[in-house]
């Protein structure tokens, strides 16, 4: 036991990979049992089919990987309906497995691999053409390397999941999908990216040559304005309230994208005035942001009466 204790701890810290895991457990397995054959197989309920994934042969018997069995005529379907893990007399006890009597099997030992969430995957399983009575040792060393090789799966399904998602979380950190939710719904994203090229034109041709306009992404826009005298509180509101409505109503109107003829009426602008030396750039975004929100929810209650 301090033998496999020792490979088993081997195994577990060189293994990068299912494979590499699983080999060497089959080896430990063909010795440990004496049979013929060790395999780790997958199961696919939905298709009723159960796949050899990796496979060690040793004698006569000899399981292919690759080798594919109808779920409802396997062993090892028999084996988790029975709650019989092991047996010598596979013809007397499943006979009526065409699989197993082809390929000839006399003795067999099968554990389930089951996720957390109690999903079966596999199972690990020894096979032999021969008689073979196996000890009770073999059968809870099988359970344990059954555990392992079900953990270990997990984790690597789990490690495989998070990595596709941080890819597709990096994708849209780095391509800023364009997005007018309403419109996308309604036309689809093609449609809702023309719209949004459009109402970035008819942003810019309104604009003098000292203004900047910039995406934040998705569907909202930051403008800049610069004023020659931030102590002129009135006229500086005068021209904010000046330039909000030339940027409301150079988004209204009729907007022809490819065959989609659409009617606009405006986006929610909101122009503030701000003094550079009492003020940073977040605190100015935000309250930008805050008046285009009071303007939104006056905009939806007219709308509504």
């Amino acid at each position: 036991m301090d033998i496999i204790v020792t490979q088993l701890v081997e195994s577990l810290h060189s293994a990068r990979s299912t494979e590499q895991l699983v080999r060497p457990l089959l080896e430990m397995l063909n010795n440990i049992t004496g049979m013929e054959s060790t395999y780790l197989t997958t199961i696919e309920l939905d298709k009723g089919k159960q796949t050899v994934k990796y496979a060690r042969n040793i004698g006569t018997l000899a399981i292919p990987e690759g080798f594919d069995v109808s779920w409802a005529d396997s062993l090892c379907k028999r084996s988790i309906e029975s709650c019989v893990t092991t047996t010598s007399d596979v013809e007397n006890l499943w006979g009526d497995s065409k699989a197993a009597k082809k390929l000839g099997i006399c003795s067999y030992m099968s554990t389930p691999i089951v996720f957390s969430d109690g999903r079966l995957m596999g199972t690990l399983c020894a096979a032999s053409s021969v008689k073979i009575q196996q000890p009770q040792k073999a059968n809870t060393i099988l359970e344990l390397f059954g555990s392992i090789v079900s953990n270990f799966l997990e984790r690597e399904i789990l490690i495989s999941e998070l990595s596709e998602s941080n890819k597709t979380l990096q994708r849209i950190a780095l391509t800023d999908p364009l997005n007018f939710k309403s419109i996308n719904d309604q036309y689809g994203h093609h449609i809702g990216d023309l719209f949004l090229k459009e109402i970035t034109t008819r942003l810019s041709d309104c604009l003098r040559a000292t203004d900047v306009l910039g995406r934040l992404g998705g569907d909202e826009f930051l403008y800049i304005g610069f004023g020659s005298n931030w102590n002129d509180i009135e006229n500086g509101q005068s021209a904010a309230a000046h330039m909000q409505t030339r940027l409301t109503k150079a988004t209204q109107g009729v907007f022809q994208l490819e065959e989609i003829s659409l009617t606009y009426t405006g986006a929610s602008a909101a122009v503030i005035v701000q003094g550079p030396e009492t003020t940073t750039c977040e605190k100015a975004i935000q309250a930008a942001d805050d008046a285009m929100y009071q303007i939104k929810l006056q905009r939806k209650a007219e709308s509504s009466q």
